[in-house]
This record gives C-alpha cells, sequence and structure tokens, in this order.
C-alpha cells in the first residue's frame, strides 16, 4: 500500500495544477468572465485559474510551505491526519492571525489569503476572517536601511533635503534644482504638490505624503521664491532607499483615498497589487510602467 502524502506535498500539488506558465494570463481571464454570471457573484480575477507568473508560483509555494510547517507544529491532529479538507476557512483564518500577531504587516497577509484562496479556493476574506486591512496609518517605516549608519554631523547637515526625499520621493538630480515656486499650496497654504522636471524632459506633478506636508511647509516658509532650496546634497545619502520608502508610504496613502472614493480594492495585478492604484504611484515617482514600480519598490518593502 501506499504511503500517504503529507499535507504539505499535498498543497504544493495542488499549486502545480494551476501553473499556466507561459500561456496568457489575459486568456485565462476572459475564459473565467465568460463562465461567470456578474450579476450575482462579480468579478475577482483572483478565481480565475491559473498562475502565469513564475514569480508568482515560488511565492505562494513559499506561502503554502508556511502553512504546512504551521500545521506541523501548531495543528498535529490535522497534520498527521493527512486530510486537506480539515484544512478549512477556521484553520486558515487561525494561521493568518497569528502571522498578524507575529507582527506581519498587512502586505504580506494579504499575499498569504491570496495564495491560500488561489491553491485551496476557500474564498477567504480580510472581512470574514477578522484580519487588518491596508493601512498607511499601520504602516512603520523601516530606519535599518543603507541610511541606518550616517553620521549625525552628516544627517542633520542634511536634514531638510531628508525630508524633501521622504515626502516627495524625487530623484536626486531634482534636489539641487527646485525652488519655492515649484510647490502648488491648498488654500490653506499647505504644500500639496510638487512639480518637477526629470529624466528626458518628462514633467509631472509629486503627491506630498500628507503627513510630511506640514514639515515641508516650514522648509519652504521664508525662503526666495525663484532661488534653489538647496545646493548640497551628499553622495553619501542613498536617495534611491528614500523613494523607496516614499513608495510604500505614497501605496498605502492611494489605496485609503481611492477606497474612500468609492473605489473597490481588486489584486489584479500578479494578484497581489490594484492596478488602478499603481497606475496613480506611477505617475508620482515617474515612470512609465507599473511592473517597475512592483519590482524595484513594493516587492522590496
Amino acid at each position: 500500500m501506499a504511503r500517504k502524502k503529507n499535507l504539505k506535498i499535498i498543497m504544493n500539488e495542488k499549486l502545480n495544477e494551476k501553473l499556466c506558465i507561459g500561456q496568457k494570463r489575459s486568456e485565462g481571464k476572459k475564459l473565467y468572465k465568460a463562465n461567470t454570471d456578474p450579476k450575482s457573484h462579480g468579478y475577482n480575477n483572483l478565481k480565475a485559474p491559473g498562475i502565469y507568473s513564475v514569480k508568482t508560483a515560488n511565492t505562494y509555494r513559499e506561502v503554502i510551505n508556511m502553512v504546512g510547517d504551521k500545521l506541523r507544529s501548531n495543528y498535529p491532529e490535522i497534520w498527521q491526519s493527512k486530510d486537506i479538507s480539515k484544512v478549512d476557512k477556521e484553520v486558515c483564518y487561525s494561521i493568518l492571525r497569528e502571522r498578524e500577531a507575529e507582527g506581519k504587516s498587512p502586505y504580506t497577509i494579504s499575499r498569504d489569503l491570496a495564495a491560500l484562496n488561489k491553491v485551496l479556493a476557500l474564498n477567504l476574506s480580510k472581512k470574514e476572517g477578522g484580519l487588518s486591512k491596508r493601512s498607511y496609518k499601520l504602516l512603520t517605516r523601516s530606519r535599518n536601511g543603507t541610511n541606518a549608519n550616517l553620521t549625525d554631523r552628516l544627517r542633520l547637515k542634511n536634514q531638510q533635503q531628508i525630508t524633501i526625499a521622504q515626502a516627495t520621493g524625487i530623484r536626486r538630480q531634482s534636489m539641487k534644482v527646485i525652488t519655492p515656486d515649484n510647490f502648488v499650496r491648498d488654500r490653506q497654504g499647505i504644500p500639496c504638490l510638487l512639480y518637477v522636471v526629470e529624466k528626458g524632459g518628462r514633467e509631472r506633478f509629486i503627491h506630498i505624503l500628507e503627513d510630511r506636508q506640514k514639515e515641508v511647509r516650514d522648509i519652504l516658509d521664508g525662503r526666495e521664491i525663484d532661488k534653489p532650496l538647496f545646493d548640497y546634497f551628499s553622495r553619501r545619502i542613498d536617495n534611491h532607499s528614500y523613494r523607496a520608502e516614499y513608495a510604500e508610504s505614497r501605496h498605502l496613502e492611494i489605496i485609503e483615498q481611492e477606497e474612500a472614493k468609492g473605489h473597490k480594492f481588486v489584486e489584479d495585478y500578479r494578484d497581489r497589487y490594484d492596478a488602478h492604484c499603481l497606475s496613480i504611484l506611477t505617475q508620482d515617482l515617474g515612470h512609465n510602467r507599473i511592473n517597475v514600480c512592483t519590482e524595484h519598490y513594493l516587492d522590496k518593502a
């Protein structure tokens, strides 16, 4: 008699069944929509069959292997049963809540939930499971990057430049060019947008992070309107890490703002991100493609 497979192997086999690497995702979505009644269920691309990205497949495999380890250590009866039907909603929500208690971010929980939905088809949701939604208010900014070891003297000398970088995510070359006149203020005199011309003469308006706008105002007040704010920005400072920090903060801010406008968050890009929200972030960062935002900023957050 053949030996019965453990739950981790069973989940990996289920994931393998959904792999469509090399095939067109758009065809899978068309088939899904053709067989879905939008009036009764609505469209949710997460429910479309298939995993088309190698990166997504690897990410989901990490998640289900983590779940397998959790089952073995915390749910021995279910693990020993080798019965995949016992890995139900209640068990999955319990594991996700454990992950929250361990300090995992709302992004990580969303990723885990998406992987479980794809592999086990349980139709899990954060609302039903009592899980925290994404919110920029929950964000803890990282201070352990390449700028963590700056000397106090260097940090003090560049403090205002660092504040502008964190609040706007501008590229290094813009730091010694921008003037107070580049900033757009609201009716209360608070700067909310920054106009820049970067890479290839492309113009754009950048949204200043809401929780940093008053700090930016304090830097601008009293300065000559048409004179560059700074003539110095140390090369020892990793400005790109501040762009990444801005990208993460701004993305969460966009999600909250768009949901307040009635936009329904749908993880329709790489089964993790909302393409509509990413398109707004892409404009703020001065890129043309949303994949640049995920691969160079958000995936590394």
